[in-house]
C-alpha cells in the first residue's frame, strides 16, 4: 500500500516509509491534532463555524472571518457579550407589547411568560412589573420627542378635537387628538394629551388644552372641533384669546357633525317612545328564560318566518342600536301575535295589560326602519370611513335635508311627526348656514367633481337660491383669503417626496395649492377621529397614575396609527383639475 485516504475529506497520504509526491506530507510527519482538525466532517466544522463568531483575536482586534473560520490563522479566545444592549432592546419590545396589546403589568411576572422568556434565552432577566411601567414610560418619552419633533418642523397648521366623558367611577376625562396631513399625503391624527380633569367647565378644558399647545410647541392651530356641543362655544372663545389662530381666528370653530346627527334622530325618536318601548318589553320578555324563547320559536316555525338574525335587545341606548333592533324584531311581527294565543303567561301579562304592541305601533316600527336608513348610513359613513373629508360635509347634509322633505311631503304622518322632530332639532345647528365653517365650502369648491357649480347647486338644495348664491361668494372670498395667506408665509412647504413634476416646475404659487389642501383635508370630519383607537379604561387601571394611563394611551395610539390611508387619488386630482378663480 503506496497511500491512505481519508474517510471524511477523501484526501489522499502516503504510506509510512514512502517517499511523498509533490504536495504531499508523510503521515509520519503529520500532527495528529491537524490532521484531526483538518478531517473533521463537514458538520462538525460548520457547528464549530457558528460558535465562532462571538470569539475575538487575542490582542484584541476583530479576526477577519472567512467562508470557513478554521481557516482563521489567528488563534481565538471566547469573550463576553454585550448583554446589557440585547437586555435593554429586549425589555423595550416586552413595554411596546404591553402597550399596544393592552395587557395587564403584572402579566410580566406571570410564570408561563417567565417560561417562555427562559426558553428563548435563559440568560435574560424578566423585569418586574414596576422596571416594565418604567419602560413603558420611557418609551412614551422617545416617541413623544420624535412626535414634537415632526409637529414642529412640518411648517403647518393641525387642526383640534377635544373629547371629553365621565367613567363610570365618576371620573372626568379629557383627550385633546392633533389632526393633519403628512408630506406623504396620508391623514394622521395623534392624541398629544389624554388626562383626569376635576370637571368639564369651559375654564378647566380651555386651560388644559392651552397648556398642552405650550408643552408640544403647537402655535399654528387651524380648527378647533368639540365633541360636546353644548360648551363648544365657550371653549373656542376661550381659546382665541389666549393662543394665536391661523386666519386671527376667523375659521377657528367647527363643529361636531356625527354628534349632531345624534342628537337631531334621538330628539326625532321621542314621538315613537311609547310604541318602541312596548316592542322592546315584549323582546325582554322572550329572552327572558329558555323557556318562553322555545315558545316563540315554535312561532316562527309555525309563520314559516326566514331570517339570517335573531329577536335581541339593544346594546346600548344609542338611537343607531335601537334602529338596528327595530330591523330584526318588525320581520317577527306574525311570530309575536301567534304567541298571544300560544303562551297564556304572556297573554295575561301584555294583552290584558295593555302593554302589547299593536297594528299601530307595529306601523311606527316600520316606518322607523324604513326613513332612518339614510341617516343610519350617514352615521357609518362617518363612523367607519376613517379618510372621511370635509368635502363629504355637504353632500351628507343635502341627503338628509331631501330625505326630511320626502317624510313631509309623504301621507304616513307618524313620518311626518318623526321628521317635524328632527328638522326642528336639526335647523338649530344648520338652518343659518352663516355659523357653517367656511372652509368646508372651500373643500367642495376645490372638488374637482363640484366646483363652483356643484356648490350653487348643494346649496340650492339645502337653503335656496339667495342664501346659495350668498355662500358661494363667501366660499371663493375664503379661498382668496387662504391663498394670499399662504403666499406670504416665509418658509415654503417642500414637497420631498412628491412624483408630479408639474408642480415642481410651475412657479412658486402652484405649490400654494397642495398646503391649502393638505390644511383643508385635515379637519376632521368622521366619528372616528373622535371615538377611535381604544381608549378604553378597564379595571386594571385603576390602580395606574394618572400620568401612567396617558402614557400607555397615547403610546398606543401614536403605535396603531402610523398606518392610515393615503389621500394621494384625491389631491392628484386636485393638482391637476382643480381651476384656482382667485379673480
Amino acid at each position: 500500500m503506496t497511500s491512505a485516504t481519508c474517510n471524511d475529506t477523501r484526501i489522499s497520504q502516503p504510506a509510512i516509509g514512502q517517499q511523498p509526491t509533490t504536495g504531499e506530507t508523510p503521515l509520519t510527519n503529520i500532527d495528529a491534532s491537524h490532521h484531526d482538525c483538518s478531517c473533521e466532517p463537514k458538520s462538525v466544522r460548520k457547528r464549530k463555524a457558528s460558535r465562532s463568531l462571538s470569539l475575538l483575536v487575542s490582542d484584541g482586534r476583530c479576526s477577519k472571518m472567512q467562508e470557513d473560520p478554521i481557516d482563521c490563522e489567528a488563534p481565538f479566545q471566547f469573550c463576553r457579550m454585550d448583554y446589557a444592549r440585547e437586555a435593554k432592546s429586549r425589555r423595550e419590545l416586552i413595554a411596546r407589547m404591553l402597550i399596544n396589546g393592552e395587557f395587564h403589568l403584572r402579566c410580566v411576572e406571570s410564570k408561563t411568560f417567565k417560561h417562555l422568556c427562559e426558553f428563548l434565552d435563559p440568560t435574560f432577566r424578566v423585569p418586574s412589573c414596576v422596571i416594565a411601567a418604567r419602560d413603558c414610560l420611557n418609551l412614551y418619552v422617545k416617541e413623544k420627542n420624535k412626535l414634537k419633533n415632526v409637529l414642529v418642523d412640518s411648517f403647518r397648521s393641525v387642526c383640534l378635537s377635544i373629547d371629553t366623558w365621565t367613567s363610570k367611577q365618576r371620573s372626568n376625562y379629557i383627550r385633546l387628538t392633533a389632526h393633519y396631513v403628512d408630506s406623504d399625503w396620508k391623514t394622521q391624527k395623534r392624541i398629544l394629551k389624554f388626562c383626569q380633569v376635576p370637571n368639564h367647565k369651559v375654564e378647566t378644558i380651555g386651560k388644559t388644552v392651552e397648556m398642552s399647545l405650550l408643552e408640544w410647541n403647537i402655535e399654528k392651530v387651524l380648527t378647533v372641533t368639540v365633541s360636546n356641543a353644548s360648551f363648544s362655544n365657550g371653549v373656542v372663545a376661550y381659546l382665541s384669546e389666549r393662543i394665536t389662530p391661523v386666519f386671527k381666528g376667523e375659521f377657528k370653530q367647527m363643529r361636531c357633525f356625527p354628534n349632531i346627527l345624534d342628537l337631531a334622530v334621538a330628539e326625532g325618536l321621542k314621538s315613537c317612545h311609547d310604541s318602541i318601548t312596548k316592542i322592546k318589553n315584549v323582546v325582554k320578555y322572550v329572552k327572558a328564560s329558555p323557556i318562553r324563547l322555545q315558545k316563540f320559536k315554535a312561532c316562527v316555525e309555525q309563520e314559516k318566518i326566514i331570517s339570517e338574525e335573531f329577536v335581541s335587545l339593544e346594546v346600548s341606548n344609542d338611537w343607531d342600536s335601537t334602529y338596528l333592533m327595530l330591523v330584526v324584531v318588525v320581520e317577527f311581527e306574525r311570530a309575536f301575535e301567534r304567541l298571544e294565543k300560544e303562551d297564556e303567561h304572556y297573554f295575561h301579562e301584555f294583552v290584558q295589560g295593555g302593554r302589547s304592541p299593536t297594528c299601530v305601533d307595529w306601523e311606527i316600527a316600520h316606518t322607523c326602519v324604513n326613513h332612518l336608513k339614510t341617516f343610519y348610513n350617514a352615521s357609518m359613513g362617518y363612523s367607519k370611513e376613517v379618510c372621511a373629508t370635509a368635502e363629504l360635509f355637504l353632500f351628507v347634509l343635502e341627503s338628509i335635508h331631501m330625505e326630511l322633505q320626502s317624510w313631509s311631503d309623504s301621507k304616513d304622518i307618524h313620518a311626518k311627526k318623526m321628521a317635524d322632530n328632527i328638522r326642528e332639532n336639526f335647523n338649530k345647528h344648520w338652518v343659518n348656514m352663516h355659523h357653517v365653517n367656511p372652509l368646508l365650502f372651500v373643500a367642495v369648491l376645490l372638488d374637482p367633481r363640484c366646483k363652483e357649480k356643484g356648490l350653487r347647486m348643494l346649496l340650492h338644495n339645502i337653503c335656496g337660491d339667495v342664501l346659495a348664491d350668498e355662500m358661494t361668494k363667501k366660499a371663493k372670498k375664503t379661498l382668496e383669503s387662504l391663498y394670499e395667506h399662504y403666499s406670504m408665509l416665509s418658509t415654503p412647504l417642500h414637497l420631498r417626496k412628491v412624483t408630479w413634476r408639474s408642480i415642481m416646475d410651475c412657479p412658486y404659487k402652484c405649490k400654494i395649492l397642495p398646503m391649502i389642501v393638505q390644511d383643508v383635508l385635515a379637519i376632521p370630519i368622521s366619528e372616528s377621529e373622535f371615538y377611535s383607537d381604544g381608549v378604553v379604561l378597564n379595571s386594571s387601571s385603576n390602580y395606574l397614575s394618572s400620568e401612567t394611563i396617558e402614557a400607555f394611551v397615547c403610546a398606543r395610539n401614536w403605535s396603531v396609527c402610523k398606518d392610515q390611508s393615503s389621500l394621494y387619488f384625491k389631491v392628484d386630482a386636485y393638482l391637476n383639475k382643480t381651476e384656482m378663480n382667485t379673480r
